[in-house]
């Protein structure tokens, strides 16, 4: 019959691998939250044409992403839950991809040049609270729900 010492040591490894198996797989679940927030405001810069203030100079991959300027993120997930570029100066159109920004609260965009098509898509931001949009040079009516 095994020792009691053999049966604790062996239940503390089994334990310590359950949670080192567990913390990877939030691990991983947090950074593909991320990867696609991330690749989301990089599409959003993407479609930037003038940003004379420099200010997505920091949305690249060697600045952790809830501290680039205008994003900020929730404690909990680490997500972006609100995107502020007002009164950046900014020139551009709003990407599409701005929608897979899933735990987004507040767009808010004003006092900029944003120009184009308000996407569809954006009706699928359930947690979308405000959406602060000044826009004047827009090819489409702004009809939302929000």
């Amino acid at each position: 019959m095994a020792s009691r010492s053999n049966i604790t040591s062996s239940l503390s490894c089994v334990i310590v691998l359950l949670v080192g198996c567990f913390s990877t797989s939030v691990a991983a679940i947090i950074l593909r939250g991320e990867g696609t927030d991330r690749e989301a405001l990089l599409a959003i810069k993407s479609q930037i044409r003038h940003d004379r203030l420099g200010v997505t100079s920091s949305w690249n991959n060697s600045v952790a992403l809830c501290r680039w300027e205008g994003i900020t993120c929730g404690r909990k997930h680490q997500r972006v839950t609100k995107l502020d570029l007002s009164q950046k100066h900014l020139t551009a159109t709003l990407s599409p991809y701005v929608c897979n920004l899933s735990f987004l609260r507040f767009i808010i965009l004003s006092h900029n040049n944003f120009h184009g098509f308000v996407p569809p898509e954006i009706g699928r931001l359930a947690r979308l609270k405000l959406w602060f949009w000044q826009i004047i040079p827009l090819d489409t009516q702004l009809v939302t729900t929000v």
